[in-house]
């Protein structure tokens, strides 16, 4: 019979209503020491250095043969994706929902009960009733992917270590792992919270790499690794009918929660024992190292500055991610071979040029060349309220990027008397030009930036204002009212003393300039 506009309505809520209480809403998470706070919405993400290893094992066929796999650097979320940050994404409408979800679903909207999946929707339980293609939306919502199975072995292995578990060699109990012991889920026969078995956890603090949820990764699912790639790329050749599945779940016994064990999934299949974990590479094009900064709040500007840093405002800068290192020779070369970036000018300082000077600084080279590779880079040039939080180490009320210590060639490449090289001049720290990026760590922020005081002087977005008046609190581009058609330069240069290393002072250029002691760096 044909549903009126109140019954639909009516029936609508419902629904509605059941869901919120199939789904309870979670507390915010609580931030985990050690783990790096990432601008996503997969919670918190963990820095892997990249490196090689011994993947697979002799203990299993399909475990064969071992071989040595390269690693990129990657990030990649310090827990199994939950109920609760699997909903932000339900909400966003980029995520289905889960089996024990769906409308559809006779199990539980139909009755308003749910056995098959009762005890497992507690908003810090793992999400379960995913598919590999969901759990692939989720993570591509949340900015990153699905880990490839080399990279998540790896990340098993705590980077790579020769080790049957993520803790060790010590064998799987309920102390270290949710797992079937004492009945599966450790007796509650289910998943647990997720990391709720730190001792369990891998050396860079990752949780449950090895029960609670079997987890999804990139890979289709043959039955070894004969040929399989050895760049950590994930391996997807074929009709790829199912995928595979790592980590072992509530459910399985301990030789499966090995860190090289391997299971798999066919395509479309889901239950209560699968889940995933996102990962995200912080390598870019031309070999681009981006670095996440956490958002927050930070008082710009100095009273002890010059006049264009005053007044001191409060401004709240959104998370976001800068390039470790201003832009390198080489990496603007890539851009320049793919037709996208046009030639620095070439004088006598400039280093596009010079022969061994790949990992200089790009200089010679003006407001809208930066902008151009930023963009190719799949970034942009960074607000100037950006570019001050970064270097003050995430808006910290300090002078310089590692402190109130004045400048030195200890931590920048700067203009320092009494460092006289064989020309004679104290520009460069006595070598009258730039050094390679990141010549300095001792001068790094608390982030790992390299070079955000000397070297080169770096554009930023903004036009220039000639103070803070009226400037933006939200950590945007101030592109309004403009003087002139001048941009900003941040960070001081090579050639420069180190009292303009401040980071908090400004300088300004015609956006046309191509200068020496200028280059630049991007975020996104």
């Amino acid at each position: 019979m044909a549903m009126n506009r109140r019954q639909m309505m009516g029936l609508a809520l419902l629904v509605s209503a059941l869901l919120a209480l199939a789904w309870p809403t979670s507390a915010q998470e609580r931030k985990q020491p050690g783990a790096a706070k990432r601008p996503s919405r997969a919670s918190t993400w963990v820095a892997i250095k990249g490196g090689s290893f011994l993947m697979g094992s002799n203990a299993e066929l399909d475990e064969k043969p071992v071989r040595r796999v390269t690693v990129q650097a990657f990030e990649i979320t310090r827990s199994e994706v939950t109920n609760a940050q699997y909903k932000r994404c339900l909400r966003a409408g980029a995520c289905r929902a889960p089996e024990w979800a769906e409308e559809e679903n006779d199990r539980n909207l139909k009755t308003g009960k749910d056995f098959h999946y009762k005890g497992f929707t507690g908003s810090k339980q793992p999400v379960v009733g995913v598919t590999h293609r969901d759990a692939l939306k989720f993570c591509r919502w949340a900015g990153g992917q699905l880990p490839t199975e080399a990279e998540w072995e790896f990340a098993a292995r705590s980077g790579g270590k020769q080790r049957r578990y993520p803790w060790g060699d010590q064998a799987p109990t309920c102390a270290r792992a949710v797992m079937k012991h004492g009945g599966d889920g450790c007796g509650k026969k289910r998943t647990w919270a997720v990391c709720s078995r730190a001792a369990g956890n891998t050396s860079q603090g990752l949780c449950d790499m090895a029960g609670n949820v079997s987890e999804f990764v990139m890979d289709c699912s043959p039955g070894s690794y004969v040929k399989a790639p050895t760049d950590g790329s994930a391996w997807t050749r074929g009709a790829c009918s199912s995928r595979r599945l790592r980590g072992g779940a509530w459910s399985s016994i301990s030789t499966t929660l090995r860190a090289t064990a391997r299971d798999g999934l066919s395509r479309g299949n889901r239950g209560r024992d699968v889940g995933f974990r996102c990962t995200r590479s912080t390598v870019g094009k031309a070999g681009i190292r981006w670095v996440p900064i956490p958002g927050g709040t930070f008082k710009m500007g100095s009273i002890k500055g010059r006049p264009d840093e005053r007044p001191v405002h409060q401004v709240k800068v959104g998370s976001f991610f800068m390039t470790k290192s201003e832009i390198t020779v080489a990496q603007y070369r890539a851009c320049n071979r793919a037709g996208i970036c046009s030639l620095p000018k070439t004088v006598s300082y400039n280093n596009w040029s010079k022969k061994g000077r790949d990992r200089h600084p790009i200089n010679g080279v003006d407001w809208k060349q930066a902008r151009a590779f930023c963009a190719w880079a799949e970034g942009r040039l960074p607000s100037e309220a950006e570019w001050e939080y970064a270097a003050r180490s995430g808006g910290k009320d300090r002078q310089f990027p590692w402190g109130d210590e004045q400048g030195t060639c200890a931590r920048a490449v700067t203009d320092e008397p009494g460092t006289q090289g064989p020309s004679g001049e104290t520009d460069g720290c006595g070598e009258d030009r730039t050094w390679p990026v990141c010549s300095k760590p001792a001068g790094n922020t608390s982030q790992g930036l390299c070079d955000m005081a000397g070297n080169v002087w770096e554009w930023v977005e903004d036009c220039w204002h000639r103070d803070y008046t009226g400037a933006p609190t939200d950590g945007k581009a101030w592109n309004t009212g403009c003087h002139s058609h001048y941009r900003i330069n941040r960070g001081g240069s090579w050639n420069y003393p180190a009292k303009n290393m401040r980071a908090t002072r400004r300088d300004h250029n015609s956006a046309t300039l191509k200068s020496s002691d200028v280059g630049f760096r991007c975020a996104k």
